[in-house]
């Protein structure tokens, strides 16, 4: 049996992230990029922009991939690479999630106080 190879090809949309700003601050900023994309695959060029939040480069990533859209990042300087580097490692941190345990009122301070003696 002969294997043969398989290639895939994908198209991505260049976007350049400079049309939208050069500095980028807010979640609703980085919702307005990924709207933009239409869910289509895209090579986001990050060419002239100086700065971006740590919360902008977080929802950028979170969005993509709630909206299952493939991308690359092109052009990148140091502080943008280094932010969306550090933002990728706390994307798959489990975060805290309280339990549905029995909650508590009391009427007093007192009676808070007792109750907390007790345990």
């Amino acid at each position: 049996m002969v294997k043969k190879n398989v290639f895939t090809f994908v198209i991505m949309k260049h976007v350049s992230i400079q049309q939208f700003g050069t500095i980028f601050h807010s979640r609703e900023e980085a919702q307005l990029i990924v709207n933009s994309l239409n869910n289509e695959a895209a090579d986001l060029d990050f060419e002239g922009v100086s700065y971006m939040s740590r919360s902008f480069a977080d929802e950028l990533l979170v969005a993509l991939k709630n909206k299952h859209v493939s991308f690359k990042m092109t052009n990148a300087n140091t502080q943008i690479a280094e932010i969306f580097e550090a933002v990728s490692h706390t994307q798959t941190k489990k975060r805290f999630t309280p339990d549905s345990g029995e909650v508590l009122q009391f009427s007093s301070v007192d009676s808070l106080v007792a109750y907390l003696s007790a345990i």
